[in-house]
């Protein structure tokens, strides 16, 4: 047969307390209370469920305290992560901005080479256009 240890039988008088607190009979709770006292030695009743209170207030602070940590580190990640889309958008939209400038200004060469030609051709006499004329045909 194996023994409880410590924090076994503490944990079971503490749940007895709890269950019985509202329906034991005076008897009964005095006999939990002595119970709780030979085990916590000169540590009364009182202390022993103060003891565990507190801890339990410091087990919840530190849960909020994780919860609160937690919660800023995913704002911080999605933060960051906006952010890096957003550089993202603004360097691609840079490169098609240049890049859409660049083919302007080549359609634009390119028309402006043409009506050149169009010009120095309009200059040139009847027999030099049915010359150019021939030679593209043939």
């Amino acid at each position: 047969m194996s023994v409880p240890n410590f924090n076994e039988v503490i944990s079971s008088i503490n749940i007895r307390l709890k269950t019985a607190a509202d329906s034991a009979s005076a008897e009964e709770l005095a006999y939990l209370g002595s119970a709780v006292e030979k085990i916590a030695g000169k540590a009364s009743a009182l202390d022993l469920l103060n003891e565990t209170e507190g801890h339990s207030i410091a087990i919840q602070a530190l849960g909020d305290s994780i919860k609160d940590d937690l919660t800023t580190l995913k704002e911080t990640y999605q933060e960051q992560h906006v952010s890096a889309v957003n550089d993202f958008l603004t360097e691609a939209e840079s490169a098609s901005a240049s890049v859409l400038t660049a083919f302007e200004t080549s359609i634009n060469t390119a028309i402006t080479s043409l009506q050149d030609a169009v010009a120095d051709s309009s200059s040139m006499g009847e027999a030099t256009h049915a010359k150019i004329f021939f030679f593209t045909q043939s």
